[in-house]
């Protein structure tokens, strides 16, 4: 009987693994969300009963980043420390309202936590993106003349946030390789 279930697990902590969420937060998110819906099914069943409980289905695939709107920063060229691109959004299952879009330099040696170096982007946006929409943001940044040299084992990257609704995150990360010409 445990061999059945083997897969399955391992596929949940692969999920996770790869979405950086703690094992504790999604124990105890969960155990409160089925607590919730079990006293929802205890209950006679009203509108009001499945409404919630399909609020509460929604909070939890949301939390789990499921049918989230991804970002992607594509860099199409550069001359000298210029670059220019675009923010590539993409819609998830529902339609999301987009709150801002923020983009960071940061400095990171291996095995330890990104330093900020120097905001680059925050874009402020009252706009919804439906469910599979694509919609493009130019990207143009000038880096800075005064940047830190890079030691041995660092790279310099831009990291991508778009902040949605109930201020959920989807993140992008991109590595600033030797042709951006930084050193």
């Amino acid at each position: 009987m445990k061999d059945l279930y083997q897969p399955s697990v391992k596929v949940f902590f692969d999920f996770i693994k790869r979405w950086k969420i703690s094992i504790r937060e999604v124990k105890s998110k969960y155990l409160s969300l089925v607590q919730e819906l079990s006293d929802i099914n205890n209950l006679s069943a009203s509108f009001k009963d499945f409404r919630r409980a399909f609020k509460l289905k929604k909070n939890l695939v949301n939390f789990l980043r499921i049918g989230r709107p991804k970002i992607d920063l594509i860099l199409d060229s550069q001359k000298s420390s210029k670059m220019e691109g675009i923010f590539s959004l993409y819609g998830g299952w529902t339609e999301q309202r987009i709150h801002r879009l923020e983009c960071d330099l940061v400095k990171v040696a291996r095995g330890e936590k990104p330093n900020f170096v120097a905001p680059v982007v925050t874009r402020l946006m009252a706009q919804s993106i439906k469910p599979k929409e694509y919609i493009e943001v130019p990207f143009h940044y000038q880096l800075p003349a005064d940047l830190p040299p890079l030691q041995k084992g660092e790279v310099y990257q831009l990291q991508t946030r778009l902040v949605v609704d109930k201020n959920m995150k989807c993140t992008d990360t991109d590595e600033l390789t030797t042709m951006h010409q930084l050193s």
